[in-house]
């Protein structure tokens, strides 16, 4: 098994460089196929989906549609993998960053629901309470 890092997906997904485009492609097939196994980081998903939507001009609505399915192959080893779906989805419905819908998943998964930030976007996400640090706490 190898780890497969961020400019790999880039290339697969936007087909922007005609040496390095199709040999990902060439890997996403054997991966698809089985005859590949790769483990990738939550650290990598962030800077695809950064990436596109900063550099490539990419809707968070158009990444999801054409990321997601690749990162869900089985071949791709990812911790948490089942986070991504309804973090994009959180992320479209609540006009938030992807990075923050990550967060909120997370905090869902496990039992949390406060979040210290000065991030106002997390006020959107019924259920979860931002405190800024300094601030007297609501709860004493």
């Amino acid at each position: 098994m190898r780890f497969l890092d961020t400019n790999v997906f880039l290339r697969y997904l936007v087909a922007d460089l005609p040496d390095q485009s199709p040999r990902s492609t060439e890997l996403f097939l054997a991966i698809e196929q089985g005859e590949e196994q790769v483990q990738t980081s939550q650290v990598v998903i962030l800077e695809v989906v950064f990436t596109l939507q900063r550099f490539y001009r990419l809707s968070l609505v158009d990444i999801r549609d054409q990321f997601l399915p690749v990162v869900q192959l089985p071949g791709i080893r990812l911790d948490q993998k089942e986070f991504l779906e309804p973090a994009f989805d959180l992320a479209i419905l609540k006009n938030i960053g992807f990075q923050e819908a990550l967060n909120v998943v997370i905090m869902q998964h496990l039992g949390l629901s406060e979040v210290y930030s000065w991030d106002r976007h997390f006020d959107r996400v019924v259920g979860i309470q931002r405190i800024e640090p300094g601030t007297p706490d609501p709860n004493l």
